[in-house]
């Protein structure tokens, strides 16, 4: 066959699978390489000279003109680090940040898949656990990269800590690693932890603008329904000898967010979470749907549009009953 007329692609993807498999049986490097000559009837020096044919010999490397020595070492760090964690049993870690990137952070962890034990959450503080390759499956070489991807996620938080159990070359190891350790390229916006939207600021003084027996503040609490699933709201308001009462927010761009959370009622119903909910969305057809088939979210749901006027939040308060 005329080297034009190959499929490199191919071949390079044959061999690659012919190498995973083979490697798992042969028992030496020689012996690998017969096997590979095998099943391929050529010379393991001819497979290996033809599988880059379609490649240019010489090809410039192209550098980043922005790469600095600094951002070349972290970024060596980093990938070390990532390399370690692939032997990791379980990650001990330990967050400080603002209520809504706390919200990002786990919704960015449940779609990685990985699961989330021991929570504890408490002054916009969160502490929890999460199970390694070596815990879940040794053999588990997807899940060990996604897991090994959470320290990108949290290194750019402003404190934190990762407390990591390793197994490594038949030794049981610990490393430690917090906001410190040199991970974080320079010049990034770190997530500050004392935030509050100027959207939430704007409903709160909506809502202090007039006399209420209800005091409000911006929440910073995260309320776990159980079952990784969690409940970041954005106000919390408290009144003498009355529970309290939190208010979660959705704007006509959280339609998703919305159908996942109304599938927990039962635990906003219990925890005494209100859903605010932008009035756009409820022209949505598949929630326009949902809302006939169910009404048991009538005390639970208001609607608004921009901001909820201080009445509109009153009435949904007294209309709710734990």
């Amino acid at each position: 066959m005329k080297e034009s007329e190959v499929d490199f692609q191919k071949v390079r993807w044959d061999l690659i699978k012919a190498s995973e498999s083979e490697r798992a049986f042969a028992d030496s490097y020689t012996n690998f390489r017969e096997n590979i000559e095998e099943r391929f009837n050529q010379d393991f020096t001819e497979v290996s000279s033809s599988i880059y044919g379609d490649l240019e010999d010489q090809r410039p490397m192209v550098i980043d003109q922005n790469l600095d020595k600094q951002s070349l070492v972290l970024s060596y760090n980093l990938a070390n680090v990532k390399g370690f964690l692939q032997y990791a049993e379980k990650l001990q870690i330990t967050v400080e940040a603002k209520n809504h990137d706390m919200k990002k952070l786990f919704a960015r962890l449940k779609f990685l898949g990985l699961f989330v034990e021991e929570l504890d959450f408490a002054n916009q503080k969160s502490s929890f656990m999460i199970s390694g390759p070596f815990s879940v499956n040794s053999s588990s070489r997807a899940y060990g990269i996604k897991f090994s991807g959470v320290i990108s996620i949290i290194k750019d938080f402003e404190k934190w800590s990762v407390d990591a159990y390793l197994k490594y070359k038949g030794e049981s190891l610990r490393m430690f690693l917090d906001d410190s350790c040199p991970l974080r390229k320079p010049g990034i916006a770190l997530r500050k932890t004392n935030y509050i939207s100027e959207y939430i600021k704007c409903v709160i003084d909506t809502f202090q603008s007039k006399e209420s027996p209800w005091a409000i503040e911006a929440c910073g609490e995260m309320i776990n329904f159980g079952g990784e699933t969690y409940c970041f709201p954005e106000l919390k308001l408290t009144r003498a000898s009355r529970p309290e009462i939190y208010f979660e927010f959705f704007h006509k761009w959280s339609r998703t967010a919305l159908l996942s959370r109304l599938k927990d009622l039962a635990f906003c119903k219990k925890n005494g979470v209100l859903l605010a909910v932008d009035s756009a969305l409820l022209k949505d057809v598949d929630l326009d749907n949902y809302f006939e088939k169910d009404q048991s979210f009538q005390s639970l749901l208001f609607s608004f549009r921009e901001i909820p006027s201080h009445s509109k939040m009153i009435k949904a308060i007294e209309s709710f009953r734990l």
